[in-house]
C-alpha cells in the first residue's frame, strides 16, 4: 500500500503540473498511440511551457501458450507447459525539452505489474533441487517491483503547434528490481510434501540468486501523437 500511494503521489503532481500548464496561454493536449518494449500503449500529453510537458502513460501486453509434451513409447511421461507473458504498466511522466524542439529528456515513476506465470500439467517425476518427485500439479510466478523509476530520451514534442500530426521516439530503462520468483507444487504422495516444499524453497532461491543482476526493463518505443 506504501508503494501505491507513492505512485498516487507522483500522479498528483504530475496532474498539479497538468492543471498549471492549463491555465496557461501555452497549454496543449495531444494523444498518442506507441508500440515497444512495454507491449503497445497511449500517451496523453499536457504542455506546461515552451520546455516542460506533463505525460501519463499506460502500456499493456499479454501472450500465452501451451506446450505439448508427448508421451514416451511406452505410456509415461507427456504433459502441457502453460507459459503466459503479461505486460502492464501505468506511468506518470515529465518531459523536458531543453532547447524548445524535438529532444527530450524524460523521468518519471510507473506502476509495474508486468509477469510471467507458468503451470504445468506432466504424468512423469520432475526434478527440484535434484530431487525427483511425482507431482500432481505445478506451476511458478516471476513477478518485479510494483514502483518502478523511469529514466529516458527521446525525441518528439506531441504538443508542438507546426500540425497536428508527430512522431515519436523513446528509449530508456524502467528500474524494476530484482525478480522476484516463486514456484509451487502438490505431491503425488503427501508424506513427501514437506520435503518438496523445504526443496522448491532451495530451488527458488538459486533462481533468485542467478537471476538479481536483471534489474533494468529496457524501454524502446515509436509512437504517433495527434494535437487537439
Amino acid at each position: 500500500m506504501k508503494k501505491i500511494g507513492l505512485f498516487l503521489l507522483a500522479v498528483v503532481l504530475v496532474v498539479g503540473a497538468v492543471a498549471l500548464g492549463a491555465t496557461s496561454a501555452l497549454a496543449a493536449v495531444a494523444g498518442t498511440l506507441k508500440v515497444g518494449t512495454l507491449g503497445v500503449g497511449a500517451d496523453m500529453t499536457i504542455g506546461i511551457s515552451k520546455k516542460l510537458n506533463a505525460r501519463a502513460n499506460l502500456n499493456y501486453f499479454s501472450y500465452g501458450k501451451t506446450i505439448t509434451e508427448d508421451e514416451d513409447e511406452d505410456g509415461s511421461g507427456g504433459g502441457t507447459i502453460k507459459p503466459k507473458l503479461n505486460l502492464l504498466t501505468m506511468g506518470a511522466l515529465l518531459d523536458w525539452h531543453p532547447w524548445a524542439q524535438g529532444f527530450r529528456i524524460s523521468a518519471g515513476l510507473y506502476l509495474n505489474k508486468n509477469k510471467l506465470d507458468l503451470t504445468a500439467e506432466t504424468s512423469d517425476t520432475v526434478e527440484i533441487n535434484e530431487h525427483e518427485y511425482s507431482v500432481s500439479d505445478l506451476g511458478g510466478k516471476v513477478d518485479f517491483n510494483s514502483l518502478a523509476p523511469y529514466f529516458g530520451i527521446g525525441y518528439g514534442n506531441a504538443v508542438q503547434a507546426n500540425g497536428h500530426w508527430h512522431f515519436s521516439f523513446d528509449i530508456g530503462a524502467l528500474y524494476s528490481g530484482s525478480p522476484q520468483v516463486a514456484l509451487w507444487a502438490t505431491a503425488s504422495d503427501p508424506a513427501l510434501q514437506a520435503q518438496l516444499d523445504a526443496d522448491i524453497a532451495e530451488e527458488v532461491k538459486d533462481i533468485e540468486d542467478d537471476v538479481e543482476m536483471y534489474t533494468i526493463h529496457p524501454v524502446i518505443s515509436l509512437g504517433v501523437s495527434y494535437l487537439f
